[in-house]
């Protein structure tokens, strides 16, 4: 494929205007091959251009969800990388899901870069989203699949809100994700969501209803810390559903569930309700909740919990 080819006919072709008068299948195949290019020299301007140019004349988005769920085929240089996905995220001609997860990738990236700045930046607008898809009451029943299924999407924007509210030192706020994520999963229903989505929104869930248990723990909340078990034991549960034995997922997340659980609970089942659940003195472990365990993010959180 041109896309991945090198060499002096790629290279000629390439350097030339793509202009609008080549044929379409042509033209839509260089475009393309030179997003590769442009990601792979940093040139960020020129892969939004023609990945813009991309989903509004040939109607491709395969190379935006690329970008996004394939961090090998992004620019190395992270300055280069955020101003793209800020392009995804602020361009009207690509996917609602594109937008939303690229805010969610720029999420990440500063996570790891402990850039408080741009995280004050992003948490307004990924709250808004969070709040916009909570009061669609047709939420929790979408029938999408994984990356455009809007309940995982609600439960991956909580998980997100946990790490760049704990970054910018916002305690009240990581309560808060906590006590709706508890909301959330109190009324739901998984099976009303196709079976590999409620598989893989699991783990997600779990960190968020882990940071309502840690809350209620910190606060001595003997009821909150019952609540979050519930909900906790309920997830495990459904990791456990037959109808996800075929899952594709490359994450164990009935493993990761159940490790969860038993860092605040004892008496929990290898199968099977658990009747005896009964919350720990202390949390083992609380930093299992991180999906991005940076020595600033355990601090963070360890802040909150001392609170």
């Amino acid at each position: 494929m041109l896309e991945r080819r090198s060499g002096r006919v790629a290279a000629w072709l390439l350097s030339r205007p793509i202009g609008a008068g080549l044929p379409s299948p042509l033209r839509s195949l260089l475009l393309g091959s030179r997003v590769h290019r442009a990601v792979g020299a940093n040139d960020d301007a020129t892969a939004l251009a023609d990945l813009h140019t991309l989903a509004e004349r040939h109607g491709r988005h395969e190379l935006v969800h690329r970008l996004l769920f394939r961090r090998g085929f992004r620019p190395k240089d992270p300055a280069s990388q955020r101003r793209l996905l800020w392009g995804v995220a602020g361009h009207q001609v690509f996917h609602d899901s594109h937008r939303s997860y690229a805010l969610i990738s720029l999420s990440y990236r500063s996570l790891k870069d402990g850039d408080s700045s741009q995280a004050a930046l992003l948490i307004p607008r990924i709250e808004a989203m969070a709040a916009a898809l909570e009061n669609d009451p047709a939420t929790l029943s979408c029938p999408l699949g994984n990356r455009r299924n809007r309940a995982k999407l609600l439960i991956s924007s909580y998980a997100t809100l946990v790490h760049l509210h704990l970054l910018v030192r916002d305690g009240d706020a990581v309560a808060r994700i906590g006590a709706r994520a508890l909301a959330l999963a109190e009324r739901m229903d998984y099976e009303q969501l196709p079976a590999d989505v409620a598989y893989r929104l699991t783990t997600n869930l779990a960190r968020s209803l882990g940071i309502a248990q840690l809350d209620a723990w910190r606060r001595q909340d003997d009821e909150g810390q019952r609540r979050a078990l519930v909900a906790l034991e309920a997830l495990r549960l459904e990791t456990l559903n037959p109808r996800h034995g075929g899952s594709g997922a490359q994450e164990n997340h009935r493993r990761f569930v159940a490790g969860l659980l038993e860092s605040y609970a004892t008496g929990s089942g290898e199968q099977g309700s658990s009747p005896g659940l009964r919350p720990r003195l202390e949390p083992i472990q609380p930093e299992r909740i991180l999906n991005v365990a940076t020595a600033e993010l355990n601090e963070r959180l360890a802040e909150f919990l001392s609170c």
